[in-house]
């Protein structure tokens, strides 16, 4: 860990469960399941085509760490 370890509040949980449905309405994705725990997230989403996992996480990550920066600044790790 490159700082202390962040718990994620219900505050956080909304915030990021909005964005994931955003980004998926935008990349016209499925967002089918969503489950913000306290140190991790769970998302099951479906896709057309084939497009690389990485690009997937890539885009629910940046997009919800944006997001959690906009409203919480960055985490001490500077990474959520």
């Amino acid at each position: 860990l490159h700082g202390p370890r962040i718990i994620f509040s219900r505050e956080h949980a909304e915030l990021l469960e909005a964005q994931f449905r955003e980004t998926a309405k935008h990349r016209d994705w499925w967002l089918l399941a969503c489950a913000v725990m306290a140190t991790h997230v769970h998302l099951v989403t479906g896709v057309k085509d084939d497009p690389e996992p990485e690009d997937l996480l890539r885009d629910y990550k940046s997009y919800g760490s944006r997001k959690l920066n906009d409203r919480f600044g960055k985490p001490a790790s500077q990474t959520w």
